[in-house]
């Protein structure tokens, strides 16, 4: 995940440093990310701010588009979240 927005800021000519700033996230918070994951709407912050899918974000997608953001469309914090750990759910699942 933090490859794929070091890659999408680097696009935009932005540091993610900046980008922190921009959403108004805390110094150093996208790359603790590697080690901890985000919030779901910190992560859907992200994805609106380059408009990407959250899919794309985290790796389940090589399209770079928003097209599936579809699917997180009118769902409450609690459903994307329950999303988010479901989807983790599987990806670790698949590593096994």
């Amino acid at each position: 995940m933090l490859e794929r927005i070091k890659g999408l800021a680097d696009k935009s000519e932005t540091t993610l440093a900046q980008l922190e700033r921009e959403l108004r996230l805390g110094n150093g918070t996208i790359r603790r990310w590697e080690s901890s994951p985000p919030s779901v709407d910190k992560l859907q912050r992200v994805a609106e701010y380059f408009n990407v899918s959250i899919d794309f974000l985290l790796g389940h997608e090589d399209i770079n588009s928003k097209c599936n953001s579809c699917y997180v469309a009118g769902l409450s914090d609690d459903e994307k979240l329950e999303l988010l750990n479901y989807a983790q759910f599987l990806r670790n699942k698949k590593a096994k």
